[in-house]
This record gives structure tokens, sequence and C-alpha cells, in this order.
């Protein structure tokens, strides 16, 4: 999955691109509207504590007056999304936070996704899992597993890497960091 780098988002937001004009690509707006409902109930659990700061406009979320907004149904309580995954919460600890590291308009674009992911390195991340490109700031520890086999990511995998080794690989265009 990839997000609209913030530059364009940006201009979507203030009005400079009208959003029929931006390339749709089918199967990663599908992936973003699966994923929409774990972003959500990320939202959920940060805004009881923590301000929603949309990373586009660099400034507090506006929530269900931005264009990206979309009201969820994921349990009890009323949760949103952000459909183009541009919402953050700072002052929640780096690893409780949802984050998308790939980026793009009609395909992913290598130099955008570089330069996100060392945005996210200045958030925190240190960690990328190669199997569902979740970040992390500290390697996830699997209670359950023997220390020689943990580190296993949400998802289950245990493809871990270094943030510097994933700009590495996508610096060189070597497969498979780049789906």
């Amino acid at each position: 999955m990839f997000k609209l780098p913030r530059n364009v988002a940006k201009d979507v937001l203030t009005g400079k691109i009208d959003p029929r004009d931006l390339p749709y690509f089918v199967p990663n707006q599908q992936v973003k509207y699966i994923l929409s409902d774990e972003q959500a109930r990320v939202n959920s659990a940060l805004e009881k504590e923590h301000w929603p700061y949309c990373t586009a406009l660099e400034k507090d979320c506006t929530k269900k007056g931005c264009l990206f907004y979309s009201a969820k149904n994921t349990g009890p309580e009323e949760s949103w999304a952000c459909m183009e995954y541009l919402v953050d919460f700072p002052s929640a600890p780096f690893d409780e936070r949802f984050h998308v590291v790939f980026v793009g308009t009609d395909s992913e674009d290598v130099p955008r996704t570089i330069d996100n992911i060392k945005y996210l390195t200045s958030q925190g991340a240190k960690y990328f899992c190669l199997s569902c490109k979740k970040t992390y700031e500290n390697p996830p520890v699997d209670p359950f597993v023997s220390s020689q086999e943990n580190n296993l990511c949400i998802c289950g995998s245990n493809t871990l890497y270094s943030i510097d080794s994933v700009i590495s690989a996508l610096e060189k265009r070597v497969e498979p960091c780049l789906r």
C-alpha cells in the first residue's frame, strides 16, 4: 500500500489540486480501505490521551472537516480514519501509532518513499517488517518465543530489518523491499 505524498495531499486539501485529477489505482485503494479499520482502532485508542495531527497541513487534524476523513464503525465507540493515512499522534509513543511507509500517486515512488522513511526515522523508526511494512522504534518481543527466535512483528513475521538497510535497498532498487 502507498499513500499520497504529503505535498500532493496538501495541494488537494488546500484546493490547488482537484482530487478527481489524481490517478486512481484500484488495488491500492482497496488495501487502503481494508487497513482503514485498523487505523480507526488506533485513532480511537490514541485520541483518548492525544490530539491528532495532520502531517500534510502540518497542523491539528480537523477530522470531520477534512476531505480525507472517513467515519468508521469498528466497535462500540465512534471511530474514524484518514483515507490518505496522513494523521499522526506525535505525543504518543512511536510504536503505538499507525505509520504507512510507501508513498506515491499512481505507484510506489522510491525517492518519496525514502524521504518518508527518513521522516519516520526522525520520529523514532528504527526497524521495518518486510512482510507487513510496519515500522517500529523498538523491535516487538513475543514472550512465548525463545530469545533467539524473538522479534516477531504483530503480523507474525520475523523479517525485521533496520531502517538503514531498507533505505539502502530502496536506493539500489533491490527486491523484495519494493513490494
